[in-house]
């Protein structure tokens, strides 16, 4: 059945409660590949002991509503959606352990036209479900490339940051392997696009595609390691456009520019030279 926009702007999407610890902790971070790098000289405080730091976009991972984009009254083909932006405020650091409640609704659906995409945009709290202290707001937009025409308003997505023209103050490469969409799959992301290759086929991928939110992680973590490597919750928010897929297996080079208490970030699969993330903004603490 089509998107019935009105019905879907009023949807009631499910809380969603979940239990993490430093394993959960660990295993994120090495879904997002750190411990490649040898000479990355922060990797092992988030992957070694039984308080290991966290890396902040872990928030994207937690407590996320996923399964209802593929209910049937949704009205989308999910096998053809593709993760468009993602916004992360981050308002308290994550602890090592915790129970989180994550509270999402549909902002808006974007209609694109006949023939071309609807996007819905949601966003989500997540809140600590013992002292209810909010740790994080997102905004993502999923593209559903083969549903517009749905009726819906026909606006255009938020304006994207402007990114700086001179060359990138640094270039920081971060690897992954195959196996990387594998292990980044095991956080609660396991849409088979990252992992069957028949199913990539016949969403019209070649082999299976890295998650978009393991690239926003890996860039988030170069500008970490970069700037702030013992002070991870300075990073206040990080937003980004996925402009492109990349693989499992690739290289990722993030192309990083300061500007004040900002950055901006491109992302790039550098063995392609193609911008996989564009238009990437983190504001800073002081």
């Amino acid at each position: 059945m089509p998107i019935r926009y009105d019905e879907l702007v009023a949807r009631n999407v499910p809380d969603v409660v979940q239990s993490y610890d430093h394993r959960d902790t660990i295993l994120y971070a090495l879904g997002l590949g750190l411990g490649l790098d040898r000479d990355d000289p922060c990797y092992l405080r988030y992957v070694y002991g039984r308080e290991p730091a966290v890396v902040p976009t872990m928030a994207a991972v937690l407590a996320q509503a996923r399964d209802w984009y593929a209910e049937p009254d949704v009205g989308v083909d999910f096998a053809n959606g593709v993760h468009g932006e993602h916004q992360i405020v981050f308002h308290k650091p994550l602890p090592g352990r915790a129970t989180v409640i994550g509270k999402a609704r549909v902002a808006d659906v974007i209609d694109k036209g006949p023939g071309r995409s609807a996007v819905i945009v949601t966003t989500s709290d997540l809140f600590d479900r013992d002292t209810h202290e909010l740790y994080a707001s997102s905004t993502q937009s999923v593209f559903f490339r083969k549903d517009g025409g749905c009726g819906g308003p026909g606006k255009t997505s938020a304006r994207t940051h402007a990114m700086p023209e001179r060359p990138p103050d640094v270039s920081v490469l971060q690897r992954t392997t195959a196996q990387t969409a594998l292990i980044y799959r095991l956080s609660g992301d396991e849409n088979p696009l990252h992992a069957d290759p028949v199913f990539a086929r016949t969403a019209g991928f070649e082999q299976p595609i890295l998650h978009g939110l393991a690239t926003f992680g890996i860039s988030a973590y170069a500008v970490i390691r970069t700037y702030f490597p013992d002070q991870p919750w300075r990073m206040k928010s990080i937003g980004c456009r996925f402009t492109a897929p990349a693989f499992p297996g690739d290289t990722l080079r993030v192309d990083l520019w300061r500007e004040g208490e900002g950055i901006s970030f491109r992302t790039i699969a550098h063995e392609h030279g193609v911008t996989i993330a564009d238009h990437g903004v983190v504001a800073l603490a002081a």
